[in-house]
This record gives structure tokens, C-alpha cells and sequence, in this order.
């Protein structure tokens, strides 16, 4: 998630600003990992510098796991829970090898990156 209008955070902080309720699927017991773009530009940088040859395949990630009520609560009280709920219960990867291979972490933690976009967006 960032400073784009294509991303759900930003979309979440926009029906904020706009009074608009969000919506929650089920009870918002579904677990996802959300990565800020400054990270995933600086795991990419890295990358490409890295002196690793072996073509690997790595799990990108926060390693943060939040429930989505919380993620619309760090974003507004303005929220409805909605009884349809299609979507997977959790969405996460492990970022395990990403550290251990490239000795990248993720340095901006959820609410950072909201307070980022909150701050550019004023």
C-alpha cells in the first residue's frame, strides 16, 4: 500500500475523508499482511545490488499479520460489517528467506505508513 489510488488502504482513507462508512466483510476476522511501498522499493533495490545468483523465488511481506477490522479502525470508526464474506480468511506469506538471503527487513510498520499517507494527503 502508498501514496497510489489503486490500493485499498488509500481507497479506505479517501471514504474516510469523505464520511463514508467502510465496509467490513464478515466480523473482520480475516488476517492479511500489508506492506508499505518504501519497503517494497528498498527490498527491490536490494535485490537487484545483491551478489545472490541463484534465481530465487521470495515471499515479500511486512510480516505483520493484522485482522482487517483492525486496519479500518486505524483508519476510521466509520465502519459497517457486511454478512457476505467470499474472500480467503488468511493472506500472508512468510519473509524468512527474504531475510536470511538478502539481510533486507521491512523498516515502516503499518500504522507508519498510514501516517505517511495521512500526511502527504492533508
Amino acid at each position: 500500500y502508498g501514496y497510489s489510488q489503486n490500493n485499498l488502504i488509500y481507497k479506505f482513507i479517501q471514504m474516510s475523508k469523505n464520511n463514508i462508512p467502510i465496509k467490513i466483510n464478515g466480523d473482520g476476522s480475516q488476517i492479511r499482511d500489508f506492506i508499505f511501498i518504501d519497503d517494497v522499493i528498498s527490498a527491490i533495490n536490494k535485490a537487484v545490488i545483491s551478489k545472490n545468483n541463484k534465481n530465487l523465488i521470495l515471499n515479500l511481506g511486512s510480516g505483520q499479520k493484522i485482522l482487517m477490522r483492525k486496519v479500518v479502525k486505524a483508519i476510521t470508526n466509520n465502519f459497517i460489517y457486511a454478512k457476505n464474506i467470499n474472500e480467503p480468511a488468511k493472506l500472508y506469506g512468510s519473509i524468512v528467506e527474504i531475510k536470511n538471503e538478502l539481510k533486507w527487513r521491512p523498516r515502516i510498520s503499518f500504522k507508519g505508513g498510514i501516517n505517511k499517507i495521512l500526511i502527504q494527503n492533508k
